[in-house]
């Protein structure tokens, strides 16, 4: 499946609040026009003995969107709120006097629409030995640049322990007919050594399937044309304790399209409200049934430790679990080549044509391919796509994997244009197109290739 969520800042699990930024004002350039505007949002990072003790942990300023620039900066990093629950050494370039250090930096604005600004250094917070989760600590960092007049300044904050949610396996399906519905049992358990203050649950399904209901705790996008739906439901209200084991109150019903037959969903667990992950890829709507509702399976310890949102770098799996669903279908999968025409000396092209009949799309199948034999007297000088030649000691015939992609939509195409230099003509000359293998749900055979005719 594709990638679900976005990760904010570079490194760094960034909380971004809406208030409270700290921008320095743009200086003029060499031109005379200002410069951009900087800022530093409040940012947190969490470290977990179970998890991930430690963490880098770089400047996470921002500036306008699509802005690009590289400027040289110091960068002044002041520590000192860290030296009760964690360790701190700083990165290269940096000198330091105690618990605060200054660095010789170099900014780059990339041009990314959230207007992240690139910095080359920071420093390395390490849990001291006998700090419990639930402590916290404080740290500023400061940079001033000739791109600005004074000073950008973020505060930061460590915070130890985590929350860990990660959901349970799922359960495939086979068999099922196109049209009808299909449920699934949620649940997940806090691996982590902190509470979690609330949860949020995203269901990505695949091309064709459907949510059967709609859950007004939910926010949902809808696929333009033939593409992926995904609903993330939202538990402000449940603490999730370590070692605690929640589920949803009743199974959540999925709707099998009739362009179905292998088709998926992706389950990914997480706090509510975690600052690394966020919905995109369409409008954004809110459902109107009842609540769905969650129930505790197994009960975790009483602990006084407070709920938190934030979990460490990189232990919120985008990955998640998958369920998949194969339903009684079939994809009519072919090949078509236009006529050529040229004479000695020219270059003309062959648009080769891998087209999908349906009814069924397909989604994510790597056996998919074809082979293209060029015709007697004619050399390739341009192969379409990611198309190699079979043999590399034989010229004139290519191979192209995984010709049809992730997602190949029914009534869908994908053209390869090869380049052909004609340097003989020879009356009739046939070369072929056909696909590297017969696949089990394609019913037509007849299409599966096609003759390449010049003149």
């Amino acid at each position: 499946m594709r990638v679900i969520g976005r990760v904010a800042g570079a490194g760094l699990a960034a909380v971004v609040a809406a208030t409270g930024l700290v921008s320095a004002a743009p200086a003029a350039n060499a031109a005379g026009r200002p410069g951009p505007v900087v800022q530093g949002p409040p940012v947190a990072v969490a470290l977990s003995a179970t998890q991930a003790p430690s963490a880098f942990v770089a400047p996470q300023f921002r500036t306008t969107a699509f802005a690009t620039f590289h400027t040289p900066a110091t960068v002044t990093i002041d520590a000192r709120g860290l030296a009760q629950v964690a360790q701190v050494r700083f990165g290269a370039g940096c000198v330091a006097k105690g618990l605060v250090a200054t660095c010789a930096d170099t900014l780059d604005g990339d041009g990314a629409s959230d207007g992240r600004i690139l910095s080359r250094t920071g420093f390395t917070a390490s849990i001291r030995a006998g700090v419990k989760p639930g402590a916290h600590g404080s740290y500023v960092i400061r940079a001033t640049s000739p791109l600005w007049h004074g000073s950008v300044t973020q505060d930061g904050q460590v915070q130890i322990g985590a929350p860990k949610l990660l959901p349970a396996p799922l359960v495939d399906h086979q068999g099922l007919t196109v049209g009808s519905t299909v449920s699934e049992q949620v649940s997940f358990t806090n691996h982590g050594d902190r509470p979690s203050a609330g949860a949020e649950v995203l269901l990505q399904l695949t091309p064709g399937m459907s949510f059967a209901r709609s859950y007004r705790n939910c926010d949902y996008v809808s696929p333009t044309g033939w593409d992926f739906s995904m609903a993330l439901c939202h538990f402000p209200g449940t603490t999730v304790v370590p070692g605690e084991t929640v589920a949803f109150a009743q199974p959540v019903a999925f709707k099998v399209g009739r362009t179905v037959r292998d088709a998926g969903l992706r389950v990914v667990t997480l706090p509510d409200a975690d600052p690394n992950f966020a919905l995109w890829g369409g409008t954004v709507h809110r459902g109107t049934g009842a609540p769905l509702g969650l129930k505790v399976v197994r009960r975790g310890p009483v602990t006084r430790v407070t709920p938190s949102h934030l979990p460490t770098i990189g232990s919120a799996s985008l990955l998640g679990t998958i369920a998949h669903f194969w339903a009684r279908n079939t994809s009519d999968l072919g090949l078509a080549v236009g006529a050529l025409h040229g004479k000695q000396g020219d270059v003309v092209t062959a648009d080769v044509v891998l087209f999908n009949n349906g009814p069924a799309g397909v989604w994510n199948d790597p056996r998919i391919g074809f082979r293209f034999v060029a015709p007697p007297g004619t050399s390739v000088t341009s192969p379409g796509g990611n198309c190699h030649l079979e043999n590399p000691a034989v010229a004139g015939t290519y191979v192209c994997d995984n010709a049809a992609g992730l997602l190949f939509a029914p009534n869908g195409r994908v053209d390869w244009p090869f380049q052909l230099r004609v340097d003989r003509v020879l009356p009739g000359a046939t070369g072929r197109v056909e696909l590297l293998s017969h696949l089990p749900y394609d019913p037509n055979p007849r299409n599966d290739s096609a003759p390449v005719v010049l003149n």
